[in-house]
């Protein structure tokens, strides 16, 4: 596209530092703040790697003195939790309260957990484990219901 003599100059002015510096104008400022609008984002992680673990090897879930996940797995094992409720196969999202969801649902979330990761032994003894891991679950789900209601629901 060619550009009259004056345009360029008006160009060459606005984007050249050697020539009167940069000039902000106003059309600059609304098509930057239309672009930030549309940026890219990358969206709810899936957790693919970790679903991918066929219970060959596990990965170790360290865990500090309150029972909760410290180290480097640490929020990979919390955000794979939360993709269970993005799944209605194995979290569903009625009834709201967590109490009342089926044991069958509970325990084949436990089952999942305990084919992919190695919680320790030290903090939370094996006949805990369980009850340690739906409760991490209960809360999320709430969480999780939190933010739909919040992205969903219009107040009038």
């Amino acid at each position: 596209m060619a550009m009259a003599n004056g345009e360029r100059e008006e160009y060459q002015r606005r984007c050249d530092p050697n020539i009167g510096g940069f000039v902000y104008t106003d059309d600059y400022q609304q098509s930057t703040a239309a672009e930030e609008n549309r940026l890219k984002r990358r969206g709810p992680t899936k957790q693919a790697e970790i679903w991918a673990l066929d219970g060959s090897w596990k990965i170790r879930l360290p865990l500090n003195d309150q029972g909760q996940p410290i180290g480097p797995d640490s929020k990979t094992f919390v955000r794979w939790l939360g993709t269970f409720f993005r799944n209605g196969l194995l979290c569903p999202l009625v009834p709201a309260a967590w109490p009342k969801v089926e044991e069958k649902f509970k325990l084949d979330c436990w089952s999942e957990i305990e084919k992919r990761y190695l919680i320790d032994l030290d903090i939370v003894q094996p006949p805990d484990q369980m009850g340690w891991a739906i409760h991490i679950l209960g809360v999320l789900k709430r969480n999780r219901r939190t933010k739909l209601k919040k992205d969903h629901v219009k107040v009038e």
